[in-house]
C-alpha cells in the first residue's frame, strides 16, 4: 500500500467517525418522540430495508455479536418501534418495522434531511451529492468482492 493511500484511509477514518459522532448529536437535538442511538438507528433502517430479519442477520450486517443486536432489538420492540414474528419455522423469529417505527423513520429522515440540507447550504448539488454517494458504493462493492475473493482462496 502507498503512502498516500495509507494517508486516504487515515483521514477516511477520522471523518467518518467524525460524521457518525455528528449525526449521533444531531439525532439527539432534534427533538424526536424517542431518543435512540446511531447504532439503533441503524438496525432500523437494516430492517425496514429487507423488509423482515432475524437477530443473526441483523448482527452480520452490523458486525456485531449476536448478543449486542438481541439488545438493541429489545429496547427498540419496548419502544414498539419493531416486533418479533414467527417464520415459517417457528423457532426462527422475524423482525419487523411497527407503524410506529415506519413512521419514526419517516420522521428522522425528513427532520436530519432538513438539517444536512441546511448545513450543507448550497456547497453540493445534489447531482455532487448523488455522485459521492455512487463512488462510495463502487467502493463498498469493490470491497466486498475483494474481501470474497479472500476469503475463498484461503478456503479452497
Amino acid at each position: 500500500m502507498t503512502y498516500d493511500m495509507q494517508e486516504a484511509l487515515t483521514r477516511f477514518d477520522l471523518i467518518l467517525m467524525s460524521i457518525n459522532k455528528t449525526i449521533s448529536e444531531l439525532l439527539q437535538e432534534t427533538g424526536l418522540e424517542y431518543t435512540i442511538s446511531r447504532e439503533q438507528m441503524e438496525a432500523l433502517i437494516i430492517i425496514r430495508t429487507c423488509h423482515q430479519v432475524t437477530v443473526n442477520e441483523l448482527a452480520e450486517k452490523q458486525g456485531i455479536f449476536k448478543t449486542a443486536a438481541s439488545k438493541r432489538i429489545n429496547k427498540l420492540e419496548k419502544l414498539g418501534l419493531v416486533r418479533r414474528v414467527e417464520s415459517e419455522n417457528k423457532r426462527i423469529k422475524l423482525m419487523h418495522l411497527t407503524e410506529e417505527g415506519t413512521r419514526f423513520l419517516e420522521e428522522v429522515k425528513r427532520k436530519l434531511s432538513s438539517v444536512v440540507e441546511e448545513s450543507l447550504n448550497g456547497l453540493f448539488s445534489i447531482e455532487e451529492i448523488n455522485d459521492f454517494v455512487n463512488k462510495l458504493e463502487d467502493i463498498e462493492k469493490a470491497l466486498k468482492n475483494r474481501k470474497r475473493y479472500i476469503h475463498d482462496y484461503i478456503h479452497d
